[in-house]
């Protein structure tokens, strides 16, 4: 297992976003991804800062989250294609529960990388 050190790019009360090497790290510090008006604006920033960086190695921390909007769901496409268009991954921490469900129900289980750890998630 890879040790990493974060460096914090972003941080607000909705997410933090560090850097490890080439990898950005989105974390949900709350619970706050099964509000629609929240998921929206989150998604708005999130893709905004991917796009800024052009990061293209994102990992998403659900941290204690098990529930999503479809807004967040919709939100997570979008920036699977713009990585991928830029050759590269997204990958998914801590996704159970009906978060899980969600994202199997959706097939996003087939585009996007399921993790336990962000350990895990920054070595694959």
């Amino acid at each position: 297992m890879r040790n990493f050190t974060p460096t914090p790019m972003s941080s607000n009360s909705e997410f933090t976003i560090d850097q490890t090497g080439g990898q950005l790290v989105i974390r949900f510090p709350n619970s706050v991804l099964s509000h629609t008006l929240t998921a929206d604006r989150i998604g708005t920033k999130l893709f905004q800062h991917i796009a800024e960086t052009d990061a293209t190695e994102v990992i998403v921390d659900f941290g204690d989250d098990d529930h999503v909007s479809s807004d967040i769901l919709g939100g997570l496409v979008g920036i699977f294609h713009h990585v991928r268009q830029h050759g590269g991954h997204v990958r998914l921490v801590g996704a159970k529960g009906a978060l899980l469900r969600a994202i199997e129900q959706t097939h996003l289980d087939k585009i996007l990388t399921l993790h336990q750890s962000i350990e895990e998630a920054i070595a694959a």
